[in-house]
C-alpha cells in the first residue's frame, strides 16, 4: 500500500478531494497541519510514508522568518526528491519545490492571479503521465507568486496565459 505524507499549510487548504480520491484509491494518508504548530519531520520514513505532497498556503515561499516550518519543509522536500521519492507540491507546496531545489519564487510579475484559466501543457507535459491531455483545461489559480526561474533540472510542463510556470517536474521520472 502506497502511503503519502501530507503537508498542509493554511487551514483554509485542506486536502479536499485529492484526499477523498486517494482514500478510494486504497492509499493511506497522514497530514501534518504545519500552520497549526505539528512538527514537520525530517524525512517521509519517520511517519512510515512512500510518498510526499505539499498543499498551498496564502503565504509565499521564501517567508521563513514568519512561518518557520517552511524552511522544514524544504529539507524534507530535499531528502525526498533526493532519494527519488514522488514529491507533488500544490500551489505554494510547487512553489517550496521551486525554492527548495535551487530555483527562484517572487511576486508574478503579471500581477495575481484569481479565477479559472486555461493551461497550456508544454510538449514535456503532454508526454507526462499525470498531466497528458489537460491543455486547454480551465483550473482554478489564485496566487501572488510563482515560480520565476526553475531549478536547473526542472523541466516546465505547463504554463498559465501569462506564460508564469504552473506545473513542473523536479526531478527524473
Amino acid at each position: 500500500m502506497t502511503r503519502i505524507l501530507i503537508i498542509q499549510n493554511d487551514a483554509t487548504d485542506p486536502i479536499d478531494w485529492y484526499g477523498d480520491r486517494w482514500l478510494a484509491q486504497g492509499l493511506e494518508l497522514t497530514t501534518v497541519h504545519a500552520y497549526a504548530g505539528e512538527p514537520v519531520p525530517d524525512s517521509v520514513d519517520a511517519v512510515d510514508a512512500d510518498a510526499l505532497v505539499v498543499l498551498g498556503g496564502v503565504m509565499s515561499a521564501d517567508d521563513d522568518a514568519d512561518h518557520p516550518w517552511l524552511g522544514h519543509i524544504k529539507d524534507l522536500i530535499r531528502d525526498t526528491t533526493g532519494r527519488a521519492l514522488p514529491t507533488l507540491g500544490i500551489c505554494l507546496g510547487h512553489q517550496l519545490l521551486g525554492s527548495a531545489l535551487g530555483g527562484r519564487v517572487g511576486r508574478n510579475p503579471s500581477g495575481q492571479m484569481f479565477g479559472l484559466y486555461p493551461v497550456a501543457l508544454t510538449p514535456e507535459g503532454e508526454e507526462d503521465d499525470l498531466l497528458a491531455g489537460a491543455t486547454g483545461r480551465r483550473t482554478i489559480h489564485y496566487n501572488q507568486d510563482v515560480v520565476l526561474d526553475l531549478p536547473a533540472q526542472a523541466v516546465r510542463l505547463a504554463t498559465s496565459p501569462d506564460g508564469s510556470v504552473q506545473a513542473a517536474r523536479f526531478t527524473p521520472t
